[in-house]
């Protein structure tokens, strides 16, 4: 009987992981220089709970406190370097930094006859 006990308490837990509301997180976001920045109100959210992926034209964000989930998902109309991106998160403020590729920077140089 207890391991039948033991078994439901683990099964009731797993179920309080998954968040109940899924909602939208509250950000800003602006140019600056060659960056694209976004800020995120995260409050009460541990950082191992943050997730963040991007591609050179997409970024994706997912986290959680409690029963909340947030979820936000963004396409840019311009391409980023995904390999430089610089995030950090101090008192539930997640700072992103999405350096802008040149789309003219691997551009040939037609000659003019």
């Amino acid at each position: 009987m207890a391991i039948a006990e033991t078994q439901n308490k683990v099964e009731e837990q797993k179920k309080d992981a998954e968040p109940l509301y899924w909602v939208v997180p509250t950000y800003h976001s602006w140019y600056e220089e060659q960056k694209y920045i976004l800020e995120f109100e995260l409050p009460g959210v541990k950082k191992d709970l943050i997730k963040v992926k991007a591609l050179t034209d997409y970024f994706s964000l997912k986290a959680q406190r409690d029963r909340i989930g947030y979820n936000l998902e963004l396409e840019f109309g311009f391409n980023i370097d995904a390999t430089q991106i610089k995030a950090t998160y101090h008192e539930g403020l997640l700072r992103i930094e999405l350096p802008i590729i040149d789309p003219t920077q691997k551009a040939i140089e037609v000659k003019i006859d």
